[in-house]
C-alpha cells in the first residue's frame, strides 16, 4: 500500500511537472511579424519570438532559417500581435543587477519621452488568463508586469507601485501630476493609468529639463 501511495505521488508529480513544462513552453511556439536591429546596425524582417526571463529573441526570416539574439546582440525589435492593434516595441538596456554589475536585459516600451516608462511582461508563461478589462480599464493581467522608468541619466529603474515612488520620478511637477490622477481618479499601479500619468508629465514644461528631475534611492 505504501508502495503504491508512493509510485501513485511520484507519478502524479511527474504528470504536473510535465504539464507546467509544457504550458511554460507554449508561448515560444507563437511567432509574431515584425522586425529586429542588432547591435551591429543591421535590420532583419521575418517572424519573432522572445523569451523575456532569458533576455533572447528569436527571428525566422524568409529562408526558414532562425536566427537567436541575446540581449547583449540587440538593440531594438518590434512584433505586430494583431492588425488592429498598436505594435508592441522592445529595447535592449543596460540594467544594475547587484554591486554596479549591469547586464542588457528586454524592456517593452509603454511610452516613450523625457521620461520613458517600461516594463518586462510574463504573461507568456501562463495559458488560459483572462486579459479582458473591468470597468476601470484595469487589465486583469497587470500584476503579472514589472514597471521601470528611463529618464535623461540613461539609467533603468524599477517601479515599485508606490505613489511616493512615482512622484519621486515626477519631482518637478509632482503638485500637478498628482491633481491629475485625483482629477481623473487615476491609480499608480495600472497600467493604463501609468501610461496617461507619465504622458501628461511629459507634456509639463518642467519636464523637458534633466536638471528638475529627481530620483530617489530604492
Amino acid at each position: 500500500m505504501i508502495n503504491f501511495f508512493k509510485t501513485s505521488t511520484f507519478l502524479t508529480l511527474l504528470f504536473l511537472t510535465y504539464s507546467y513544462s509544457l504550458s511554460a513552453q507554449q508561448w515560444s511556439r507563437t511567432w509574431y511579424p515584425g522586425h529586429l536591429v542588432s547591435i551591429s546596425g543591421d535590420t532583419l524582417e521575418g517572424d519573432l519570438r522572445y523569451d523575456i526571463e532569458n533576455d533572447a529573441v528569436q527571428i525566422r526570416l524568409e529562408n526558414e532559417r532562425v536566427h537567436t539574439f541575446s540581449g547583449k546582440k540587440v538593440l531594438t525589435f518590434e512584433i505586430q500581435e494583431h492588425p488592429r492593434r498598436s505594435k508592441r516595441r522592445f529595447y535592449a538596456l543596460p540594467y544594475e543587477q547587484r554591486n554596479s554589475f549591469f547586464t542588457s536585459r528586454l524592456f517593452e516600451v509603454l511610452y516613450e519621452g523625457k521620461l520613458t516608462l517600461l516594463c518586462r511582461p510574463y504573461m507568456e508563461h501562463i495559458n488560459n488568463v483572462d486579459t479582458r478589462e473591468d470597468d476601470s480599464g484595469k487589465k486583469k493581467n497587470d500584476p503579472y508586469y514589472e514597471y521601470y522608468f528611463l529618464n535623461d541619466d540613461g539609467i533603468v529603474h524599477l517601479y515599485r507601485p508606490r505613489l511616493g515612488r512615482l512622484l519621486s520620478f515626477m519631482s518637478a511637477k509632482h503638485r500637478d501630476v498628482r491633481n491629475y490622477m485625483r482629477q481623473h481618479h487615476l491609480r499608480y499601479d495600472q497600467m493604463r493609468d501609468l501610461v496617461r500619468i507619465t504622458a501628461y508629465y511629459n507634456a509639463l514644461p518642467a519636464a523637458s529639463s534633466p536638471k528638475e528631475q529627481t530620483l530617489q534611492p530604492e
